[in-house]
């Protein structure tokens, strides 16, 4: 809504007033949300006029330290800063992590109760999980102001694993998976956030400093070989991947520099997404 609805202020406005009501029967009468949901995305899309159709939206990632990212105090309001630039910054779902940890729960990386009560219930829940999901994002695409995806984490790690083992765990290997599997078809940049000093982020920035489009290529063969981007990308072109470490403070001139510098680099990404046509562009 920041990003493209006619009138920004009066959109959120409009958005806060549905989400309190939504708020509202989720404490009371949750069996009710779904139908809530659908009331919500028809109040959104006939209130909020959008002067941009979300299949042509320019997405920015926006991982790292998951407590950082969902933070906006933390963050300083970055989501506002790219949306002044036409971006809509992305944060990565809470959701995520959870399919994460059940992921290496699959692997055998954790130590969890294997009885086989306690693995039929964790099968219960991902499949309840993955329903109510696919429910409520299929509703809120109705808003016009959501593109439908589902969550798909080993996608992510089998992109990151020639670069970091699955064993090892945390958020650089998402970080990384979402660097090589969704900028260019999905995301024009990422940004990898943390809070300063921390050892995952730093690892990560070490990882992905330089990275290229080659490197997304080679990632994506190793799962698909007959994986191609259009001849628009150079292979030498970097992908636009900037790491932010924030102590809550305003941010300092250097920080506010490389912001300009990457939302230059993703502009360019994101005008070669639009040659191309991928991103919904051009369908």
């Amino acid at each position: 809504i920041m990003t493209h609805a006619v009138d920004p202020e009066k959109g959120l406005n409009i958005f806060n007033e549905g989400y309190r009501e939504l708020n509202r029967v989720f404490e009371k009468r949750p069996d009710n949300i779904y139908k809530a949901l659908k009331k919500f995305a028809g109040f959104i899309k006939s209130n909020v006029p959008p002067r941009i159709s979300i299949n042509h939206a320019k997405y920015i990632a926006l991982t790292g330290e998951i407590y950082v990212r969902r933070d906006h105090f933390s963050h300083k309001w970055l989501n506002k800063h790219f949306a002044q630039k036409g971006f809509i910054l992305k944060d990565s779902y809470v959701s995520e992590w959870i399919y994460y940890v059940d992921y290496l729960l699959k692997q055998k990386l954790l130590e969890p109760d294997t009885s086989y009560r306690q693995k039929l219930g964790r099968l219960i829940r991902i499949g309840y999980m993955k329903m109510a999901e696919f429910r409520i994002k299929k509703i809120l695409a109705g808003t016009g102001y959501y593109k439908f995806s589902l969550t798909n984490v080993e996608k992510l790690l089998k992109r990151s694993r020639h670069i970091l083992p699955v064993e090892y765990k945390g958020e650089p290997g998402l970080t990384l998976g979402i660097a090589l599997h969704e900028t260019i078809d999905k995301y024009c940049g990422v940004i990898n956030l943390g809070p300063f000093g921390c050892m995952p982020t730093r690892l990560t920035e070490s990882l992905a400093a330089g990275m290229k489009v080659e490197n997304k290529i080679f990632a994506e063969r190793s799962v698909d070989q007959n994986y191609k981007l259009p001849e628009v990308f150079n292979g030498m072109m970097n992908i636009p991947f900037l790491t932010i470490e924030t102590d809550g403070n305003v941010y300092p001139q250097v920080i506010e520099a490389r912001l300009e510098t990457f939302a230059l680099q993703a502009e360019r990404v994101a005008g070669l997404m639009k040659k191309s046509g991928l991103n919904g562009y051009g369908k």
